[in-house]
């Protein structure tokens, strides 16, 4: 299998081809996928949107179509056709609600940048991060026996000390809650603060100006808009300067990984603007946008992305030029007479 998939492109869909796949249309390209011409890749984002549906036949569906597609899920750039997409599915479901809850509590701290949680302010957010977190914590060392029998002597013997474990952590958690506490508190009217737009107000950059930013050179473009203002300080001299010191700097351990690269970098651009996604304050708006931002990060694995989202591929074609990822991002619509049409860097590439 490994010399075999030397030999052919990895395709990457994003959740809106894949569900009209698994609705019965796009009939050439499932047929392309099925019988090995290109080899399709999946990651746990497509498991959780497809869990997110409340449909459950339609979701049937969804992982059917990855199995006879021969999906390839990827974890940590490695591709494993060990377990099939029904069964990642059932085991997202048996997830322990501890993790559920952190991961609800993290996104609801980051839908607050984007007008979301009103009425909610930060520290009200961040003491359920620490509620969560604690949880969580506590969950794993009452069931740590169980990650592997084989290892269970050993794991008994660590427990005494696997006990500390979360009241370490919990105050490690507590203390960097009450660092970004500090911050956070010279924000006026926290319960309706909307990051986003407070953010382009800042540095006076409308969407609309944005928008008719074409490629290619899409990011030095916009950093040309938005230096012009005069708002962003002297020292940053340059785009790339900006990501270093404005955005990538706060990212723990030093150098920021590929995925960190790409997924800060496509939440910017929806912050500052380009091509941004509608009504984030809304829940289901945010999880869609926090799904396509690691669709991003996952499709750079892949040589060629499809996407049914045009602001998608815009804002993904825009990182990835700037990174210098080779990911070739099609974008697939509707044209005015109803057919279907594949757009490469905003060019018609094939029609249907």
């Amino acid at each position: 299998m490994t010399e075999q998939l030397k030999q052919i492109p990895l395709l990457y869909l994003d959740q809106n081809i894949l569900s009209e796949i698994a609705a019965g249309r796009f009939h050439g390209l499932f047929n392309k996928i099925r019988t090995g011409d290109m080899q399709l890749i999946y990651s746990y984002v497509h498991i959780t949107e497809t869990a997110r549906c409340s449909n459950q036949e339609f979701q049937s569906k969804v992982v059917k179509a990855v199995a006879d597609m021969n999906g390839a899920y990827i974890h940590e750039g490695q591709l494993h056709f060990d377990k099939s997409p029904q069964l990642r599915l059932d085991e997202h479901f048996a997830n322990p609600v501890e993790y559920s809850n952190l991961v609800s509590s993290m996104e609801e701290f980051a839908h607050k940048f984007f007008g979301g949680q009103e009425g909610k302010n930060f520290q009200s957010l961040i003491e359920a991060k620490q509620k969560a977190f604690a949880g969580l914590m506590q969950h794993l060392v009452e069931n740590i026996e169980l990650l592997s029998e084989s290892k269970a002597e050993e794991i008994q013997n660590a427990l005494p000390a696997l006990g500390l474990l979360p009241d370490l952590m919990q105050r490690q958690f507590q203390e960097a809650a009450s660092k970004l506490s500090a911050t956070l508190a010279a924000i006026p009217s926290p319960e309706t603060f909307d990051g986003a737009s407070e953010f382009r107000a800042a540095i006076e950059v409308a969407p609309i100006s944005l928008n008719n930013i074409h490629p290619p050179n899409v990011i030095q473009k916009i950093w040309d808009q938005a230096s012009a203002s005069g708002k962003i300080p002297s020292q940053i001299s340059s785009a790339s300067d900006f990501l270093a010191k404005g955005v990538w700097a706060h990212i723990k351990d030093g150098e920021p990984t590929w995925a960190d690269k790409i997924g800060s970098l496509y939440n910017l651009l929806n912050l500052i603007g380009y091509c941004p996604d509608n009504k984030l304050h809304k829940d289901d708006k945010f999880h869609s946008s926090m799904g396509d931002q690691t669709h991003a990060t996952f499709a750079a694995f892949a040589q060629i992305l499809i996407t049914g989202d045009g602001r998608m591929a815009k804002k993904i074609y825009a990182v990835y030029e700037y990174l210098g990822i080779e990911t070739l991002v099609c974008w697939c619509k509707k044209d005015a007479n109803g057919r279907f049409v594949l757009l490469i860097n905003e060019e018609i590439f094939l029609q249907t």
